[in-house]
């Protein structure tokens, strides 16, 4: 698949992309915590919203050609336009051509992103949230089941 690359992206970038698919998969190891979206399953992570963070323009999230479509024909613009339009990775399945991997790469962009812009000393209490937040929704499934 071509990506669009901007001429300033670094390696810090690709390792934040490498760092969520670590956690992700550190997340299935902990008390038994599945994040499988094949059958249903999803990856919660909190957004910080500011105001400069709303106004971010999506390309920052360097996008395939067809996920940034995607959002452009949805009139999803910025971050802040993603964040109150998709309130989960399900709502992207009411965009036209917005198939499970644009959706995957919209969510897996959108959580890299908000990592890398957020202050080193605030990244540990951001993946302490990821972690609670996908725990307790584990324990709320498994309470239903």
């Amino acid at each position: 698949m071509l990506k669009r690359r901007h001429p300033n992206q670094n390696e810090e970038d690709v390792m934040m992309k490498e760092d969520y698919q670590k956690i992700r998969s550190l997340l299935s190891v902990i008390d038994d915590v599945e994040v499988n979206e094949k059958h249903g399953g999803r990856f919660l992570f909190p957004i910080y919203m500011t105001d400069s963070l709303a106004k971010t323009d999506i390309e920052v999230l360097e996008l395939s050609v067809r996920a940034n479509n995607c959002l452009r024909r949805a009139k999803i613009n910025t971050i802040g336009d993603l964040c109150e339009k998709v309130r989960s990775s399900s709502d992207l399945k009411n965009i036209r051509n917005c198939g499970k991997t644009s959706i995957a790469e919209i969510m897996d962009s959108l959580f890299a992103y908000q990592y890398s812009i957020l202050k080193p000393e605030r990244r540990a209490k951001f993946l302490e949230d990821v972690i609670r937040m996908n725990l307790e929704k584990d324990g709320a499934n498994l309470k239903k089941g």
